[in-house]
């Protein structure tokens, strides 16, 4: 049976690529270092995106191993939901995911990626 298209679901695509896994790290270890009030809050959410930025890398490499090997298949991505889909409302959501335009995320990240394409 030909393979016409694939779903990846549930993806942890970043609020934003303009801080890397490293940088947040690194961020957040002066913030932390450095106290004051509100210190450990912000070490923590900067944490949160370095962690998440590597799980958005771990998935866009799978995704490109993917595409690389089967070119010819359309990938789409979906972002995993804040709950589960259970109700007409959660579908309508998700199929807004599938069907909207490539670039009208969040991000500005294509629907066809988890993180935005690197600029050379």
């Amino acid at each position: 049976m030909p393979l016409a298209g694939l779903v990846v679901n549930r993806t942890h695509p970043p609020a934003t690529a303009t801080l890397s896994a490293t940088r947040a790290e690194g961020a957040a270890e002066e913030v932390a270092e450095a106290g004051g009030p509100g210190a450990e809050l912000a070490a923590a959410a900067l944490r949160v995106h370095a962690e998440r930025m590597l799980l958005a890398t771990r998935e866009q490499h799978l995704a490109d191993r993917f595409t690389s090997a089967h070119p010819e298949v359309a990938v789409r991505t979906v972002p995993a939901a804040a709950g589960d889909v259970h109700d007409l409302d959660g579908l309508r959501g998700m199929a807004a995911e599938l069907t909207g335009p490539d670039a009208d995320t969040p991000t500005g990240t294509p629907r066809t990626r988890v993180l935005p394409a690197r600029r050379g």
